[in-house]
């Protein structure tokens, strides 16, 4: 079965809440991340080894 691929607009408690949650099972991966902060995106994109980007657009698109 292919995974689901999630970009996430955020990268705050809630986002990493959510992605942990996501991650129990195989059917889900975190591809890209967005945030206002860099270093909280670029946090969160190592945490979850998801590409961090630099606008909404690319960070949509990266998830198709």
């Amino acid at each position: 079965m292919e995974k689901f691929k999630w970009a996430f607009i955020g990268a705050g408690n809630i986002a990493n809440k959510t992605a942990k949650e996501l991650l129990k099972t195989n059917r889900h991966e975190i591809v890209s991340v967005y945030s206002r902060g860099y270093k909280k995106a670029q946090k969160f994109g190592n945490k979850f080894f998801a590409k961090v980007c630099g606008s909404l657009e690319e960070c949509v698109l990266e998830s198709n």
